[in-house]
């Protein structure tokens, strides 16, 4: 997670989080659903200037769902859909070691 991610995260942060998410044109943010169940969430950055061919990716995952693909899986879709969807020739990512 980005240090901008807020910790403890309350209930305000997650209304102005939806209310952010749903205004996004184009759509950048997104949930990891598993069996109708919210487990995590994954997104990307839009870079801009020399960079503006790339972006970066992120992902959290509830660690109830961890160690079954399911972060793989969703990397794997959402990059499929940037390629698809944006100029882009880049994505990246970097390590939280929080």
């Amino acid at each position: 997670m980005r240090d901008r991610f807020p910790h403890p995260y309350t209930s305000a942060d997650a209304q102005w989080w939806i209310a952010h998410a749903s205004a996004q044109s184009p759509s950048t943010d997104f949930a990891i659903v598993v069996d109708g169940e919210a487990a995590g969430g994954i997104g990307f950055i839009l870079q801009e200037d020399v960079a503006r061919r790339s972006v970066e990716i992120g992902y959290w995952l509830g660690e109830a769902y961890w160690g079954r693909g399911i972060a793989t899986d969703a990397v794997r879709a959402l990059s499929e859909h940037i390629f698809a969807n944006f100029d882009i020739c880049r994505i990246y990512s970097t390590v939280s070691l929080n």
